[in-house]
């Protein structure tokens, strides 16, 4: 069976919120904009591509690059974060520990040239589930990191054995067949690596205690589309994007998105050997699912769901396999070489636990597979252990806003762990950076929107499936708001109080926290300038309903303002509310008359 879902949003609930990047500090890192503040990264990163959470949720590590994407001289780095479990929010390790490359205040990376051995072109940041080692795919390479589970703390290996590269250039790492630097997947037995890229998939054997990687000897071991280097011939490879590992350990799956243009998207289909941890791809039609099989493999299974497949992933019971379709879309607007342009999908098949084999059916089952009601440009997958929450991340290509109306955005659906079925969450679930579709202004509808909002090219969900975290840009945390602030009018009473509506949200229990009201922008009101606090008041609100709160304002800073004639003021009201383990702050801008 196959189920495919258009990337859509559908309209929000009165009572639920979308989602938000965290307002809390440890929300965003990054660049700050005139409509976002984000904590600079220590080591000067500038643009994130890829990131991952250690098994426990503690901690959560991103690659990104110093110096410009792929600028000449640029600098690769990977950033560690401890993550507060029940705020969600990061905070970057001190001292040199906090980031990894060769950037003053850095750990440093001791091994071949720092453009080389973490380059400006990773893809793929893993954690294995041991929690023992982290994994990037970088520029040439592969970097191996032995990794402290109780502090979080990385150390690249010794020697060659801190990375693995390609036996036709191998330099100081240890040499490999056929590596793939686009993605990485570990059995769920921990005992191989997989890397796809270029036109390949390569297993890498992992030695249980320190984590070094070496491959075996044999054709088993890697795959390519025309069988050099000694691997074993795979048509259906060409451009891999994605590979998964099934919770069994007896099934690979590769993504190819071909030449795009030309309709070369495929899912190549693998058996694993458990004791060598060797592929072979399943024989005839159950092989691959091709877009063009008269390109990709005359033995594949026509599929249209294999166009333009971006990532891949396996439901943890391994049942399902899903697959982003990432959309074309023309820098001039036009069909390329006589093919409409394609919109992107969340693909769900079914998958036959005794084959690994992907069955297919008819598209609709979620939404109808209409081209006008698309997010195009999908790039990023993620599931949570549970198997409960879904998340697919899209960023915005050249040409894409453009005929499209669209631009970056983050999806999540909620998963039927009995049947499979995925349905956005009451509330819409998803956030972007523009209003609406151009060719169908329900595309994004009741979406949150957010101008700073930055592109998806990484992303992870915490182990509870209630937090997205997102490389691209900005590091950003999403979270669902606990409570909302309505926009509304306030006013100085004569008692110096003011009333502020707070409405505690569907789908959980009760919501208790503190709410503040303070100056947004820093006033001059006594020794210096700064922000100014204007009260606080506490609060104990039902799921589903609002209640009306009363902040009394201290007489000092408000006969300050009235002494200086300011009798309307621009204030930040922040409502921190805990509920069910979690606390989240919310955050509106409101005009407060004086």
């Amino acid at each position: 069976m196959i189920v495919c879902a258009l990337l859509l949003a559908p309209g929000a609930a009165a009572s639920q919120a979308g989602l938000v990047v965290s307002p809390a500090p440890g929300g965003c890192f990054g660049q700050s904009t005139g409509l976002r503040h984000c904590t600079p990264v220590r080591g000067g990163m500038d643009r994130s591509s890829a990131v991952a959470l250690s098994p426990d949720g503690r901690y959560v590590y991103v690659f990104g690059t110093h110096g410009g994407y792929a600028a000449p001289g640029s600098v690769g780095m990977v950033a560690v974060f401890a993550r507060e479990q029940r705020t969600d929010a990061l905070r970057q390790l001190p001292g040199p520990e906090g980031c990894i490359g060769e950037i003053a205040g850095c750990a440093p990376v001791t091994m071949g040239k720092p453009t080389e051995e973490l380059g400006s072109t990773a893809q793929a940041l893993i954690v294995t589930a041991d929690a023992r080692n982290v994994y990037v795919a970088a520029y040439d390479r592969i970097v191996v990191f032995a990794r402290d589970s109780s502090t979080g703390v990385l150390t690249q290996l010794p020697g060659a054995l801190g990375c693995v590269s390609d036996a036709s250039s191998p330099g100081s790492c240890t040499p490999a067949r056929a590596v793939g630097l686009a993605a990485l997947a570990i059995s769920p037995d921990g005992a191989d690596l997989y890397s796809a890229g270029g036109s390949a998939v390569s297993a890498l054997r992992r030695d249980p205690v320190t984590g070094a990687l070496k491959q075996l000897p044999g054709s088993d071991q890697c795959a390519d589309a025309d069988g050099s280097e000694g691997c074993a011939v795979s048509g259906s490879l060409r451009i891999a994007t994605g590979v998964a590992v099934s919770p069994d350990g007896r099934s690979v799956y590769v993504t190819s998105l071909g030449t795009a243009f030309e309709g070369e998207g495929a899912v190549s289909v693998f058996a694993r050997d458990p004791v060598t941890g060797g592929i072979g791809q399943l024989a005839g039609a159950s092989g691959c699912l091709s877009v063009n099989p008269s390109l990709s493999g005359p033995e594949c299974a026509r599929s249209a769901y294999a166009d333009s497949p971006a990532s891949v992933l396996v439901s943890p019971d391994g049942r399902e396999v899903y697959v982003a379709l990432g959309g074309i879309a023309a820098p001039t607007g036009e069909s390329a070489k006589g093919r409409s342009l394609l919109p992107a999908a969340l693909v769900e098949f079914a998958r036959d636990s005794s084959t690994g084999a992907l069955q297919e059916a008819s598209c609709g089952a979620l939404h109808p597979c209409a081209p006008e009601r698309v997010i195009p440009s999908v790039f990023a997958l993620a599931i949570a252990p549970s198997g409960r929450r879904l998340a697919v991340g899209s960023i915005e290509t050249p040409g894409a806003a453009a005929f499209f109306g669209t631009g970056n955005m983050v999806s999540t659906f909620d998963r039927n762990t009995t049947t499979g079925a995925l349905a956005q969450p009451r509330g819409a679930g998803c956030i972007t950076d523009v209003t609406a579709s151009l060719e169908s202004p329900a595309s994004v509808r009741g979406c949150t929107l957010d101008r700073a909002f930055s592109g998806v090219a990484g992303l992870a969900l915490s182990p509870d499936g209630e937090a997205a975290y997102t490389a691209g840009g900005d590091i950003q945390v999403l979270i669902t708001p606990i409570v909302a602030i309505p926009p509304q009018p306030l006013s100085l009473h004569r008692s110096r109080t003011a009333r502020i509506r707070v409405a505690c949200l569907a789908g959980g229990g009760r919501c208790t926290g503190r709410l503040r009201l303070q100056s947004a922008r820093r006033l001059r009101l006594g020794h210096g300038s700064a922000p100014v606090s204007l009260g606080a008041a506490r609060f104990s609100i039902r799921a589903g309903k609002s209640q009306t709160l009363t902040v009394r304002l201290p007489s000092p800073p408000v006969r300050g303002l009235l002494n200086r004639g300011i009798h309307r003021l621009r204030v930040l009201v922040t409502a921190t509310a805990s509920r069910d383990g979690h606390t989240h702050p919310a955050q509106a801008s409101l005009l407060l008359g004086l």
